[in-house]
């Protein structure tokens, strides 16, 4: 499954980088792997993870954009977790807060577990 916080912070840093995202449809040769003087793989039939599955009813395709910059296309973009699917694992969003010195906007229960884990550690110090 992808991370939504990730797909925002992407998008906002590739369109400040002047970078396009366009779909990549089902019969592109990226997908099929009809690749013109190149080996490519078919990724047309994808699984997904069960927490993805509900979202993706009726989509069976894989989710992809071609990133282009000044008409070349320079790579491929999928808002889901392609290579830490298998580990749940949140590892792409801890790369995007390096990359722009900050971290991401938590969301509201990682707030309020932060705020009990500092409580916490406040009792056991007694401060």
């Amino acid at each position: 499954m992808g991370d939504a916080r990730f797909d925002a912070e992407f998008r906002k840093l590739a369109s400040a980088m002047g970078l396009t995202m366009t779909p990549v449809g089902r019969d592109d040769p990226l997908v099929t792997g009809k690749l013109t003087g190149a080996a490519g793989y078919d990724v047309s039939k994808v699984d997904f993870t069960f927490g993805l599955k509900p979202q993706r009813i009726g989509m069976p395709g894989p989710l992809l954009f071609r990133l282009g910059l000044e008409g070349k296309a320079v790579g491929i973009y999928s808002p889901f977790d392609l290579s830490y699917c298998r580990t749940g694992m949140d590892a792409f969003a801890h790369c995007l807060e390096a990359a722009l010195g900050q971290p991401l906007p938590l969301r509201k229960s990682e707030k309020e577990e932060a705020a009990a884990a500092r409580e916490r550690l406040r009792e056991r110090d007694g401060n």
